[in-house]
């Protein structure tokens, strides 16, 4: 038996997981299957294989106790980055590009 503030987690490999409801509540996804499933202790992941599972609550667990605009911005910050990045490589590649175009 289960505790209130825990579920369990069924994935694509059968194995079961148990973790805390505040947390799993941070992903939609999860707070749409507990409202699914709200009277069941067990929560099947048809879809969701074991190790990709355990990426999703390692970040769920890490980010459980910050509000939802916090993760919002955070992502924003690290998409922004990306972007950063991929410009400034195209830029360099592009740099690149021209100058062989005019040594060839």
């Amino acid at each position: 038996m289960l505790d209130k503030s825990q579920i369990r987690l069924i994935n694509s490999d059968n194995q079961k997981l148990t973790k805390d409801i505040k947390s799993c509540e941070k992903s939609k996804l999860l707070k749409n299957i507990l409202i699914d499933y709200e009277k069941e202790e067990d929560f099947p992941l048809s879809g969701i294989d074991s190790e990709t599972l355990k990426y999703i609550i390692e970040y769920l667990e890490h980010y459980k106790n910050r509000e939802q605009f916090q993760l919002k911005n955070h992502l924003k910050i690290m998409i922004l980055k990306s972007i950063r990045k991929t410009t400034l490589r195209f830029r360099i590649y592009f740099k690149n590009y021209q100058k062989n175009l005019y040594i060839n």
